[in-house]
């Protein structure tokens, strides 16, 4: 893997931020990256920072967590965002998953100070694209209420016209709540695609979730890049991929493939995915990583 070229200086923190927009396994990848001796790993943004060991809250408390969380965030630079962490352990080696895009850890990447900039690595989170879809799709739309995330209205009213009319000048569809979900959930897969190039673009690692949540080899060498080949143990990380709940369990069996996902769509539906596809140049980005566009 090209990131393992991009190790760690040896001396002092070692800080890692691992960007994703969701839908990748992210809380359980935290966790395990959690597990290794020395390194300590938060998920998403909550203050003050805590160690990703999974959540079991109430949707209230969920709720307030988050909105108390997100009225500080979007005011840190980056450097007071790793010092907050650095403030709650004594680890060496301290970085988050799922806190930023990787689009937003590319514009704050100037505010790190000289010595967190010397020992700082990025990655950036890639899905299949139709998995990713609908694996958003589901967790934004409520099929029992009928009901979607609130920012699903906002994003639909505001940013989809593109997609809209496309769809509204080759099919006749009258957009229901599910509708809605699906339209913004193509419209983030545009975003996190432009994301991913700009990763790529970098030199930045694109961790494949298909890939990390199934291959040991494969997560033992992530591993090793967040550590440093110096303190690295790869027994241990073989360890935490075994044991860590539910790491092993997200494997191809556990999900629909892609000609079922794909095979389950209305037909404007699979048209609008292949719109967005060519819109944002999708196979150029995503075949580099191993993904089949066929759909």
């Amino acid at each position: 893997m090209s990131f393992l070229k991009r190790l760690f200086g040896k001396k002092g923190k070692r800080y890692f931020l691992i960007a994703s927009h969701g839908q990748t396994a992210t809380l359980w990848l935290a966790s395990a990256i959690n597990r290794y001796p020395g390194v300590f790993c938060s998920h998403a943004y909550n203050y003050p920072p805590e160690g990703a060991q999974g959540r079991n809250l109430t949707g209230e408390e969920n709720q307030i967590r988050i909105e108390m969380s997100a009225n500080r965030f979007w005011t840190l630079d980056l450097n007071d965002f790793l010092s907050e962490i650095d403030n709650v352990t004594d680890h060496s080696i301290v970085g988050n998953v799922h806190a930023y895009t990787y689009g937003r850890v590319r514009q704050l990447l100037p505010t790190l100070t000289r010595a967190q900039r010397s020992n700082f690595m990025a990655f950036n989170m890639v899905r299949h694209p139709v998995t990713r879809v609908m694996s958003m799709f589901r967790c934004w739309y409520n099929e029992e209420t009928d009901q979607v995330a609130e920012f699903v209205n906002i994003d639909f009213k505001n940013r989809s016209d593109h997609i809209k009319n496309y769809i509204l000048g080759r099919h006749k569809v009258e957009f229901s709540t599910r509708d809605k979900a699906f339209i913004v959930s193509l419209l983030a897969m545009e975003d996190i695609t432009k994301d991913a190039a700009l990763a790529s673009k970098d030199n930045i690692e694109n961790i494949s979730f298909e890939k990390v949540t199934a291959d040991q080899d494969y997560f033992i060498k992530l591993m090793r890049a967040i550590v440093g080949a110096e303190h690295f143990d790869s027994d241990v990380a073989a360890s935490i991929f075994f044991e860590t709940p539910l790491i092993n369990k997200h494997n191809k069996s556990a999900r629909l493939s892609i000609e079922e996902e794909c095979g389950a769509l209305q037909d404007w539906q699979r048209d609008a995915l292949k719109f967005i596809s060519d819109n944002s140049k999708m196979n150029d980005v995503y075949s580099g990583f191993g993904y089949d566009l066929a759909f």
